[in-house]
């Protein structure tokens, strides 16, 4: 629409990603967590008017709506959409404090609090729009783990889909690269970058 964007998102969380604790409770708790996770999937998006299906210390699993209102043609006729770096609650979140990815090596082993997968896709109607910039699909796998990337456009929509495996709950030290590898991988900004016109 004019100056903006609007759609429709769902979450599903189960295990250590589960986000019942986030959104259960008094007030505006539920909707709080779903405008910061909406935020954090794209880029100035705003979630609102969650709907929940299931909501238990298991499971989430959760629609609701989302709007950008930034989401407005540039200088030179383009639209910029970014995916979020660090989905709210999820593997990002869930790594120890003491990882840095500008470290290329450690000393001491890495330790998860579990083997974590992590699914996000992005559908984007473009309408009349042309698409200048997709990320580059790929796929890496390791000892560590694994981490896919796709984006297409079909049937007048750009689709993304990424995902990010981690196998083990402790990862020696001389394994950090391929760990480091994945999660470098998940957070370059060239993979959750698109440019339309």
């Amino acid at each position: 629409g004019k100056g903006g964007w609007e759609g429709t998102g769902f979450i599903h969380t189960t295990g250590l990603f589960c986000s019942y604790q986030n959104m259960a409770g008094p007030g505006a708790k539920g909707s709080s967590y779903i405008d910061r996770l909406a935020g954090t999937i794209l880029s100035d998006a705003e979630g609102y008017q969650f709907s929940p299906e299931v909501l238990n210390r298991e499971q989430v699993q959760a629609e609701f709506k989302i709007r950008i209102e930034s989401a407005t043609p540039d200088h030179q006729g383009r639209i910029r959409l970014t995916l979020g770096e660090k989905p709210a609650g999820g593997v990002m979140a869930n790594l120890p404090s003491s990882l840095h990815l500008a470290h290329s090596s450690r000393t001491s082993p890495v330790i998860l609090p579990s083997g974590m997968f992590q699914s996000i896709t992005v559908r984007i109607e473009t309408g009349d729009l042309k698409t200048i910039r997709l990320p580059e699909s790929r796929e890496i796998e390791n000892s560590a783990g694994s981490f896919t990337l796709s984006a297409d456009n079909e049937d007048g929509a750009v689709i993304i889909r990424r995902e990010l495996r981690l196998d083990k709950e402790m990862i020696p030290a001389g394994s950090w690269p391929l760990l480091r590898e994945l999660l470098l991988e998940e957070t370059d900004a060239r993979g959750r970058t698109v440019i339309l016109e």
